[in-house]
C-alpha cells in the first residue's frame, strides 16, 4: 500500500520520528493558525513540488485562493482529497534517507545521501549500509550515518532515528521507508 505524506507522517510521529505540525486540510475547512505555512497536494506520486503542488502561504487571505488552486491542479493524473498545511521550518540542510528491502540479499539497507529534496534522483553515489533484520546495531548505523552527513554532533539523535525507523519498518510491515527531505533545521533539529 502507497501511502499519502501525511499518512506517512502519522505513522512517522506514531513511532517517535520527528514530523513538522500539520493539519489537514479539506475543501470545507482550509483554517489554519500558523504562518507562514507549507500547503501541499496530497497526491500518491512525486515531483508535487515541480508541479506547483506545495505552495507557502503567508496570511490567512491568500490560503483560500491557494486551497482553491490546489485542489484543482491535477499532478500526474492525480486531483488531491485532501491537503497538507505544515508549519514553515528553516531549514539549513536537506538530507536524503530510506530504509527498504534489498532484494539481492533478502535483508534490510539503509540508504542515505548528503543532497535530498527535489532533485533527488539526479544524485549519483548514494549510501548504503545492509542491516541485520534480526538484531539491528543502530548505534552503529547511527554513527556512520553521522559521520556521513558530517553531522558527529548529531550521532545520538541519528542513532535513535535508525533505532525507530527499523522498529516502524518492522512494526508495518514495508517494504520502502523514505524521507526526503530530512532536513536539518537553523536550530540543529533533524526533522522528517
Amino acid at each position: 500500500m502507497n501511502l499519502l505524506e501525511y499518512e506517512a507522517k502519522v505513522i512517522l510521529k506514531s513511532s517517535q520520528i520527528s514530523v513538522p505540525i500539520g493539519i489537514i486540510v479539506t475543501k470545507a475547512i482550509f483554517n489554519t493558525s500558523t504562518f507562514p505555512t507549507v500547503l501541499k497536494s496530497q497526491v500518491p506520486t512525486g515531483g508535487r513540488g515541480k508541479a506547483g503542488g506545495i505552495l507557502i502561504i503567508d496570511t490567512q487571505e491568500k490560503l483560500e485562493e491557494a486551497t482553491k488552486k490546489l485542489f484543482s491542479l491535477e499532478i500526474k493524473g492525480y486531483l488531491p482529497q485532501v491537503l497538507l498545511a505544515e508549519e514553515k521550518l528553516a531549514i539549513t540542510r536537506e538530507l536524503y534517507l530510506s530504509l527498504l528491502i534489498d532484494r539481492k540479499t533478502s535483508g534490510l539497507k539503509l540508504i542515505a545521501h548528503t543532497n535530498g529534496g527535489v532533485e533527488v534522483e539526479e544524485n549519483k553515489d548514494f549510501a548504503s549500509w545492509l542491516v541485520d533484520y534480526s538484531k539491528p546495531d543502530a548505534d552503529a548505523l547511527g554513527q556512520a550515518l553521522a559521520e556521513y552527513y558530517d553531522l558527529e554532533d548529531k550521532t545520538f539523535v541519528l542513532q535513535d532515528l535508525v533505532e525507530n525507523l527499523i522498529t516502524c519498518f518492522k512494526q508495518n510491515d514495508a517494504t520502502l521507508l523514505e524521507i526526503n527531505p530530512l532536513i536539518v533545521t537553523d536550530e540543529g533539529d533533524i526533522i522528517a
